[in-house]
């Protein structure tokens, strides 16, 4: 497992352990509410596609994959997305 890929399981279980993935809900139109602070944020398609990934799927691994194999992506840049995403995810909501 990659240092990459380590911080970010990291990352997507202590965001799950606290329950704030639970706390998010997306819209199919890329809105996404954070019922724990109020706030709320608009989403490009593929930043909401890999929220709905996080949400639902408890593997960081297999949402790499999952993101490698649906925006056809190399191995090497979905690591790389996930990453910056749940470290941005865990500035906002962390």
């Amino acid at each position: 497992m990659s240092q990459i890929i380590a911080e970010s399981c990291k990352i997507h279980r202590q965001l799950r352990d606290q329950g704030r993935l639970a706390q998010l809900a997306v819209s199919d139109s890329g809105f996404l509410f954070d019922a724990n602070s109020g706030q709320s944020y608009a989403l490009n398609t593929s930043a909401s596609w890999l929220l709905r990934e996080l949400i639902r799927e408890e593997d960081t691994d297999e949402i790499v994959q999952h993101l490698a194999q649906y925006f056809d992506l190399d191995a090497s840049r979905a690591s790389l997305t996930v990453d910056h995403f749940l470290e941005q995810l865990a500035r906002y909501l962390l």
